[in-house]
């Protein structure tokens, strides 16, 4: 069983708190980049392993664990990238 398997995720019907996840990514981020980094990546990796699950198995249900973790991924790409802009723009002053 994979990874994507395990994590704590919103049952059937149920939206996530992906703006509390996005202000606990942004956290991470400001803290400590190196393990965010690392956390985006395990994000995307579950991401795409899932969303191939769901082309395997053909179901709502692994359709809908899919959009889950591709949220949970964009989320974390998104506080890197704001991260990376603020760090730019810390730069060039």
């Amino acid at each position: 069983m994979s990874l994507a398997h395990h994590l704590p995720s919103a049952g059937a019907g149920q939206t996530e708190d992906l703006p509390g996840a996005m202000e606990g990514y942004r956290r991470l981020a400001s803290m400590d980049p190196p393990a965010m980094r690392s956390l985006a990546a395990e994000l995307t990796r579950i991401s795409r392993e899932s969303a191939a699950a769901a082309i395997e198995q053909g179901t709502a249900e692994a359709a809908a664990w899919a959009g889950r973790h591709a949220q949970r991924a964009a989320a974390a790409q998104a506080a890197m990238a704001a991260l990376e802009a603020a760090d730019e723009g810390e730069g060039t002053s």
